[in-house]
């Protein structure tokens, strides 16, 4: 009975030091509103039939907000209660699958904001840049868009011109992605030539806690997509399952971003 009970405690111990480990890794963020945008990435220039669609959600906080595939969450939430509720039980057929994998987290209180993406091999990978990258131009143009009194916004943000309509009655600087800094809520954006767009389909005030990995392998921003190929590409390398062929073929990949 006493070696029952020391294995018991030993175990318990052991299981509790382990959970501490992970939330050192953890950053808890508790928001209070959701803008849920629709969202299309085309994954190939070449062909419109390689969109691909999905909620994207903005998680807004004080001071700070998270934009993450709404389907990202519900996974994070789900590899949470494994980690933390021992002995949980789950069905995947309850959670959406997450066509983007990114994560935008902005801090308007120290104006930084942080991109970070899971890349193959399990790796967090990202990097810190200032918040006001984008340089606005408010035109007089007007409408409505979802019930909301919009206005019209142009910029060139890394290679892509942008148009946006925004609207001061959600008094949000914010938007979907890294999109941010006009004087309200951005409720529809997209590039000139629609390879990707966004669209809000709703806003609610709803509290959350949203728990986000924070052990992360930094690289400058300009080398973010070469290193996302770089692992896509030594995969594919490595594996024995795929043919000579498949392996000679340039990855298809249109990043939302064209660094010189």
């Amino acid at each position: 009975m006493l070696k029952y009970i020391t294995f018991s405690t030993l175990f318990f111990f052991l299981n509790l030091m382990k959970i501490e480990a992970q939330r050192k890794n953890e950053v808890i963020i508790k928001t209070f509103y959701e803008a849920n945008y629709e969202t299309s990435l085309q994954k190939d220039s070449t062909n419109v039939n390689s969109k691909v669609l999905d909620i994207g959600s903005l998680y807004i906080g004080d001071e700070i907000s998270v934009f993450q595939s709404a389907g990202k969450i519900q996974q994070d939430s789900m590899w949470a209660n494994l980690n933390y509720i021992p002995g949980t039980v789950l069905n995947y057929s309850d959670y959406k699958s997450a066509k983007f994998d990114f994560t935008v987290i902005k801090k308007s209180g120290s104006n930084t904001l942080r991109f970070q993406e899971a890349l193959i091999g399990g790796s967090l990978v990202g990097y810190d840049e200032k918040l006001k990258l984008m340089d606005w131009k408010i035109l007089p143009e007007t409408k409505k868009i979802s019930n909301y009194s919009c206005k019209k916004a142009i910029c060139n943000f890394r290679g892509r011109n942008y148009t946006a309509w925004f609207t001061e009655e959600i008094p949000f600087q914010d938007g979907p992605y890294k999109f941010n800094g006009l004087p309200g809520l951005i409720v529809k954006i997209y590039d000139e030539k629609n390879y990707f767009s966004f669209e809000l389909v709703s806003f609610l005030k709803k509290q959350r806690t949203i728990i986000l990995k924070n052990d992360l392998h930094t690289v400058e921003n300009k080398k973010f997509y070469k290193t996302k190929i770089d692992r896509l590409n030594a995969v594919i390398s490595n594996s024995p399952n795929v043919s000579i062929d498949q392996k000679r073929k340039p990855i298809i990949y249109n990043p939302i971003e064209l660094f010189p």
